[in-house]
C-alpha cells in the first residue's frame, strides 16, 4: 500500500555497520565473566539480550562493566536459534 506506514519494532537504531546492519544500543545488565558471556538491557526496554565474549568487537570483554553503554547488532545463534547480540562495542 503506497503511503501506508509499516509497523516496526521500537528499537533505538544508532547507525549502520559496514555490513549494512542497523546498530541497536543498550546497557550492560550483567556479566558472567567466568563463563564468558553477559546480557545487554536494550534502550527500548525490551528483554535483555545475550552476548558471548567472542561477539565483543575489539576483544575487550574483560573491560565491560554493568551499567556501561554499548552498541550492537541483533543476530541469531545458529545452534539454539535464539536472538543474541553480535559485534558488541562500547558506545
Amino acid at each position: 500500500m503506497l503511503g501506508a506506514r509499516a509497523e516496526t519494532n521500537a528499537i533505538p537504531w544508532v547507525g549502520l555497520t559496514q555490513r549494512g546492519k542497523a546498530m541497536a544500543s543498550g546497557t550492560i545488565a550483567r556479566i558472567i565473566g567466568d563463563r564468558g558471556f553477559g546480557f545487554i538491557r536494550p534502550d527500548d526496554g525490551g528483554e535483555d539480550v545475550f552476548f558471548h565474549h567472542s561477539s565483543v568487537a575489539d576483544g575487550s570483554f574483560d573491560q565491560l562493566t554493568p551499567g556501561q553503554q554499548v552498541e550492537y547488532e541483533m543476530g541469531r545463534d545458529s545452534r539454539s536459534n535464539r536472538t543474541r547480540a553480535e559485534n558488541v562495542r562500547t558506545a
